[in-house]
């Protein structure tokens, strides 16, 4: 006898039989980097020239995964892609996966997005899942407060992010101190020609 149902499984067909089709919630979102720290994490730089940039991304999440609407998704339960720098990164790109990232609900809503990509680096603790930064400089991103970006709904299925911040690496030491030798030679002069 013809076994159609196995048929369909081989041939990688989905099967329809007698079963409602998964509700695929798509959202999109933005930040924008609101925090840089240079060296070390809490070393923030309030002028540093990549505050401001800004990033977009997406999660989508099956509908049928948010039962009681507080729900904290797991790496296998969502799809993430946040665009930064000209660099797309994937939940795959967490410095934690397949443990993190992770999406949070509140009331049914999209809450909060817990996701770190970093380099392997000795200013980094050793991840497990290291990932290259294409910008140069930027050996780590965040998104929120220590990678808990807190989602605001802008419109139905679109949201801005509290904010993103960045580790960078110092400016290495020999040039740093040329660069201070020739601020006080400048000062100097300055005095010079003020005389």
């Amino acid at each position: 006898m013809f076994n159609t149902k196995r048929l369909l499984s081989v041939i990688g067909l989905p099967l329809c039989l007698g079963q409602a089709s998964a509700a695929v919630v798509n959202s999109t979102f933005s930040m924008s980097v609101t925090e840089v720290s240079v060296g070390q994490p809490g070393n923030v730089d309030p002028t540093h020239p990549l505050l401001g940039t800004l990033g977009t991304g997406s999660f989508s999440y099956d509908a049928d995964d948010i039962v009681t609407g507080n729900e904290v998704l797991d790496s296998t339960q969502f799809s993430l892609v946040l665009e930064l720098f000209g660099q797309t990164f994937t939940q795959a790109d967490d410095v934690e996966f397949p443990d993190a990232p992770t999406l949070a609900f509140a009331g049914g809503t999209p809450y909060a997005l817990d996701f770190i990509v970093g380099e392997l680096h000795p200013a980094l603790p050793a991840w497990p899942n290291p990932v290259a930064i294409d910008q140069p400089g930027v050996i780590a991103i965040r998104l929120g407060d220590s990678g808990f970006g807190v989602l605001n709904e802008i419109s139905p299925g679109v949201f801005s992010t509290a904010g993103g911040g960045l580790l960078v690496t110092p400016i290495p030491g020999a040039l740093a101190t040329f660069l201070s030798a020739l601020t006080g030679i400048g000062v100097l002069a300055g005095r010079r020609r003020n005389r």
